[in-house]
């Protein structure tokens, strides 16, 4: 399994971005607000679960609002039970073309075994 986080470069975003994400995570704006300050991630999701669609999508459309915004952000690839506080950013920052391949990967064998 996966923990996909996701964290804002920028010191701030505008409210309307706010509320946009506040929308698709379902974390107060003041929530969002603080994890920015503090450089936490703004969103974290296990992917490979049982929940794994409603996981990956939601982190798809937090990526495209953000891109959408200009906002700069990072995407880390951590172990299930790995904190983002505790990890070397460095090795386990991902791009978002490399989340989507992921996802992708994963959503083709389960279409490739429900064929069988």
């Amino acid at each position: 399994m996966s923990k996909i986080a996701i964290i804002i470069n920028n010191d701030s975003v505008s409210a309307n971005t706010l509320f946009e994400l506040k929308k698709v995570t379902g974390e107060s704006v003041d929530a969002i607000r603080k994890n920015i300050s503090d450089h936490k991630p703004i969103v974290e999701g296990l992917l490979f679960y049982n929940d794994h669609d409603e996981v990956s999508e939601k982190l798809f459309k937090v990526v495209r609002d953000l891109a959408k915004n200009d906002i700069t952000y990072s995407i880390f690839e951590l172990e299930e039970d790995e904190e983002y506080n505790t990890i070397d950013s460095k090795n386990q920052e991902i791009s978002a073309d490399t989340l989507y391949n992921i996802i992708e990967e994963h959503n083709r064998e389960i279409r490739r075994q429900e064929d069988l």
